[in-house]
């Protein structure tokens, strides 16, 4: 298991390992060897066999390193920060690696010195993961029937999501937002809850029409990425996605509690 000795100032900096040729860049002063390392895989989901990284969710602390592992794949992969933190693949953009997607196998580790909750995906699968170091800002905490109810961001009032936890431990949510025409658009995701984190496939819908007109037969269901969910406590939660689809971009935003439905309680 690779540990990195040298620790950066910034998350940019990184180590690869390259089919067992170990090539370490380091940027900043080098600090004494005290991290440890976590492990991220790309695997495929045995019912679907979609790409997803396992675990998706890693608390570390602060100056620790996360090595994701990619072995043996028949598609592209890469290691994408939300935030545009870090690329990488074959070695990480701005340290001398390609994070191009890539179908080799390859081992990127990323150093996180800094206490903070990082999210991450593929760029090709639209497969999303978490690193949150330390504490990590405010906790998140397990997500219980008692979140359920709609959910926005008061800055952009006018779309936001309603969200139902279910009984068989899952998480459904309806995102009632608009295309970058302006066209109303209807995205639903659903997924399992781990925690305190709840990772979704996003669909959209589309070709349906107002009744009598309504045809079931043409409506469509387009796999347009996922979206991940975590709350702080019973009336703020944060939403990140990552999609694929043309004319939608990756994004993330901060959200609070609208309505909570009759005979529930939080927590």
């Amino acid at each position: 298991m690779f540990h990195a000795c040298a620790i950066a100032s910034g998350i940019s900096r990184s180590a690869v390992i390259l089919h067992g040729a170990l090539a370490v860049m380091a940027l900043g002063m080098a600090m004494p060897c005290a991290a440890a390392n976590h492990e991220v895989r790309i695997m495929l989901a045995p019912a679907t066999q979609r790409p997803l990284f396992e675990p998706g969710l890693v608390a570390i602390e602060p100056g620790d390193t996360v090595t994701f592992i990619s072995r043996g794949h028949t598609g592209q992969h890469n290691i994408v920060s939300d935030t545009g933190l870090f690329r990488c693949a074959l070695g990480c953009d701005g340290e001398g690696g390609n994070g191009d997607p890539t179908y080799a196998d390859f081992d990127a580790v990323v150093a996180f010195p800094e206490p903070g909750t990082y999210g991450y995906h593929c760029a090709v699968h639209g497969d999303t993961g978490m690193i949150v170091v330390g504490d990590g800002g405010p906790a998140s905490v397990p997500i219980t029937a008692g979140f359920t109810g709609s959910w926005y961001n008061s800055a952009q009032s006018g779309h936001g999501f309603n969200i139902e936890v279910l009984a068989n431990g899952g998480l459904l949510a309806y995102w009632y937002v608009f295309d970058a025409a302006g066209n109303p658009a209807w995205i639903v995701a659903q997924g399992e809850i781990d925690g305190t984190v709840a990772i979704l496939d996003a669909y959209l819908v589309a070709g349906g029409a107002f009744p009598p007109d309504f045809d079931p037969g043409a409506v469509t269901r387009t796999l347009w990425g996922t979206i991940t969910f975590t709350f702080t406590d019973c009336n703020q939660g944060h939403a990140a996605w990552d999609t694929s689809e043309p004319g939608y971009a990756d994004g993330e935003m901060d959200m609070v509690r609208l309505t909570l439905p009759a005979g529930l309680s939080c927590p």
